[in-house]
């Protein structure tokens, strides 16, 4: 007659079983942190080498619609906070693991309007949740740097795109999942406004106060829907994919 399996014998397979399962797992999140890993460092090798180029003057701004998503847009800075990533064309969960994502049909960094950009709560934007009024973000793209002081911060729907719309004057909005500390998908949206600073920028070879055109190749993926980059067009109705 054949023995039943022990409780020892059942315990023991099932130790093995969560300790395999334990391995993919952590192979896996080491997969997810060596790409992000390399797309940064990608990132600002290609930055670092369009800043020792000299500009092309009088070319005119790249069209948000000519960008392809995971393209280099640029880096972001605030140096109280410890924050500092590679920004990249998109919204996407592609783009999101591995850099800040520029919002698709907001204003490009060197344009006119509001640059959006968003990342995950977890990740890049983590230090957010520190944020206050004052605090100094920097925005550096191939031939232009801005930088701007942060006026407000604000926790709305996810389904509110209306801190996409376009904007007479140049401002950068952040977008992360809010609350910080929620497991799971988050129900909620952190949203960061910032005006830029006049004068502060050109520490890259651009006059203080003067905005280079973009001369960045396409680039970045997080689809919040919205209307045409720059003065005119509004934001439509949309869900952000952060999480």
């Amino acid at each position: 007659m054949r023995r039943k399996p022990s409780r020892a014998t059942f315990l023991l397979g099932a130790e093995r079983l969560l300790w395999g399962a334990g391995a993919v797992l952590l192979g896996g999140c080491l997969l997810v942190f060596l790409d992000s890993w390399r797309s940064q460092a990608e990132g600002e090798r290609l930055l670092d080498a369009a800043g020792d180029r000299p500009p092309a003057e009088g070319r005119p701004p790249r069209p948000a619609s000519a960008l392809e998503p995971g393209d280099l847009v640029g880096r972001i800075e605030v140096r109280r906070l410890g924050l500092r990533a590679i920004v990249r064309e998109g919204d996407d969960a592609s783009v999101l693991r591995r850099a800040v994502g520029h919002v698709p049909g907001t204003a490009l960094p060197g344009q006119r309007g509001n640059v959006c950009l968003a990342a995950h709560r977890d990740t890049f934007f983590r230090s957010l949740a520190r944020v206050r009024k004052g605090d100094l973000v920097e925005l550096v793209a191939p031939g232009s740097e801005s930088v701007y002081r942060v006026s407000s911060t604000a926790v709305v729907p996810p389904d509110d795109t209306r801190v996409l719309a376009a904007s007479r004057t140049d401002r950068l909005t952040l977008v992360t999942c809010y609350p910080f500390t929620f497991i799971g998908p988050a129900p909620l949206r952190f949203v960061v406004t910032a005006q830029e600073v006049a004068g502060a920028a050109g520490s890259r070879g651009t006059a203080p106060g003067r905005r280079r055109a973009v001369s960045a190749r396409p680039g970045s993926a997080l689809r919040l829907r919205s209307g045409p980059a720059g003065r005119s067009g509004g934001a439509a109705a949309g869900r952000s994919r952060t999480a």
